[in-house]
């Protein structure tokens, strides 16, 4: 089955890519965001719970508001980076 996914999607080059089955979004968020490799994670406050509930387990996490629109809040973005720069 996952040949045939990758065939459908034009992969040309199967041992490039890895295609991996989930029971739920909530799993593969989980996936995700525990296989990131980062120094600090930003996600917005509006995110899934399977997101917003994963990523505060990292040390350096930083929650961004967005306006009433859903849109990121470019001066929380801002302040937050400006703060953690340099900071591992």
């Amino acid at each position: 089955a996952r040949i045939k996914i990758l065939k459908a999607l034009n992969v040309n080059d199967l041992s490039d890519y890895r295609l991996i089955f989930t029971s739920s979004g909530t799993e593969a968020n989980n996936m995700i965001i525990k296989g990131i490799k980062a120094d600090h994670i930003f996600i917005s406050n509006i995110e899934h719970d399977s997101i917003l509930k994963t990523a505060i387990n990292f040390e350096n996490h930083h929650v961004i508001n967005v306006d009433n629109n859903g849109e990121i809040d470019l001066e929380d973005l801002q302040n937050k980076l400006r703060k953690n720069k340099g900071r591992k």
